[in-house]
């Protein structure tokens, strides 16, 4: 099982840092996409995507997704409960 992990970020965000500093302390690889605020474009799909979720749009945005199955998924915010859950959990079981 391969997990793809995309962490967006934005300028000055405890939480993004956070949740980068847990990743990087559990030895996760991840990809981070830094959003500014002047991406207007990539502000409204994550907008979206929060309210798809009914819930606010608080950075950062993670993205796990198991490339062999394609199965995703996805939350807002620094959740290390959900790190243990969909990241951890996922490779140990390989």
């Amino acid at each position: 099982m391969a997990l793809e992990v995309t962490v967006h970020t934005k300028d000055a965000c405890g939480e993004c840092v956070k949740t980068k500093n847990t990743l990087n302390s559990r030895q996760i690889p991840h990809q981070t996409i830094h959003v500014a605020d002047d991406h207007i474009e990539k502000i409204e799909q994550l907008r979206d995507i929060a309210e798809q979720m009914g819930i606010s749009p608080t950075m950062p945005f993670v993205k796990v997704v198991d490339t062999t199955t394609g199965e995703a998924e996805q939350w807002f915010g620094h959740r290390p409960d959900l790190i243990v859950q969909h990241i951890i959990a996922k490779r140990n079981r390989k």
